[in-house]
């Protein structure tokens, strides 16, 4: 269907693309997903995960879900940076657990986010 501002061209019906979620602090400032890029270079330097997902449960929780490779593991330095590095930004206080999860689920097109909040 045409436009009502006039200028003649169709109105879209959806827009797709990529999905990004900024992460909230417990002050309620926003983190944007850009930010969390460094801690994926972190564990991909590990060499040990073939999928990453880092899931803001609350403000004070987030949860980094990691598929492993056959006979892999984090080590502990690389899961002590990404905690350091998330608190850093989302605060002192902030827990960060590891969870070693089977299969990371795709959406419709095929993709996996790599940040995903659960906030409200």
């Amino acid at each position: 269907t045409p436009c009502q501002c006039g200028r003649g061209l169709p109105i879209l019906e959806r827009v797709a693309g990529l999905k990004t979620e900024a992460f909230r602090t417990i002050t309620g400032a926003l983190v944007p997903s850009d930010f969390f890029n460094s801690i994926f270079e972190v564990i991909t330097r590990n060499a040990a995960c073939a999928k990453i997902q880092l899931v803001q449960k609350t403000c004070e929780l987030v949860e980094v879900r990691t598929v492993l490779m056959l006979g892999r593991a984090l080590t502990d330095a690389a899961k002590e940076e990404v905690r350091s590095r998330t608190r850093a930004v989302l605060g002192s206080g902030c827990r960060v657990e590891f969870v070693t999860v089977q299969d990371i689920p795709t959406d419709g097109s095929g993709r996996y986010s790599f940040t995903l909040s659960q906030l409200p």
